[in-house]
């Protein structure tokens, strides 16, 4: 098992530092044929949804806009909504999270890229299992990380991150690492 995960990680590493290093020279976020001044060919939308099920249901979904600053450097805005429901709780816990961030990205290599993003996240915590009580409560994180984005061409992108809450609040509702796995559309 240890040798099979071990072939795993270094054949995704040959692959995606293989294809950063082919591409690296030819491909920009941002053509040279696109890099006029228009506020929308640098805009992009996308974001990502998310679901569990079971003894724990959850729905996500996080919709972002963001704006390409230059060739390899990126910043915009995220939304995020989760429904999570816990049925170990009697009665049943259900919540629901809200969350907003700003976000920043920059392209190391042509596919690879570093990330920090900042951001609150808001959720009815349990403080009380019986009888089961709840209180909102708002939770800041600073995720710092990296990913993999593979373009799909017209400014479109899936991508993939590995973030670290470096504030590490104990009330957050995630543990690190967060692995995000999303899209962008260019506009």
């Amino acid at each position: 098992m240890k040798r099979k995960l071990q072939f795993i990680i270094c054949t995704c590493l040959i692959f995606f530092f293989t294809n950063s290093l082919i591409a690296q020279g030819s491909y920009n976020v941002v053509s040279k044929e696109n890099n006029s001044n228009d506020f929308w060919r640098k805009v992009f939308v996308g974001g990502g949804i998310g679901a569990q099920f079971g003894d724990i249901t959850l729905l996500e979904i996080s919709p972002k806009v963001g704006y390409r600053i230059t060739d390899r450097w990126l910043a915009g805005l995220g939304l995020s909504y989760s429904y999570y429901k816990n049925t170990f709780y009697k009665p049943v816990y259900e919540t629901h999270l809200f969350g907003a961030s700003i976000f920043s990205q920059y392209l190391i290599f042509t596919n690879i890229f570093a990330q920090v993003e900042y951001g609150q996240i808001s959720y009815e915590q349990v403080y009380n299992i019986y009888p089961l009580e709840t209180r909102r409560i708002s939770v800041p994180q600073f995720l710092v990380g990296g990913g993999y984005r593979q373009p799909l061409g017209g400014g479109s992108a899936i991508y993939i991150s590995l973030l670290f809450d470096v504030i590490g609040d104990k009330n957050s509702p995630y543990t690190d690492p967060i692995i995000d796995f999303g899209f962008q559309i260019g506009l």
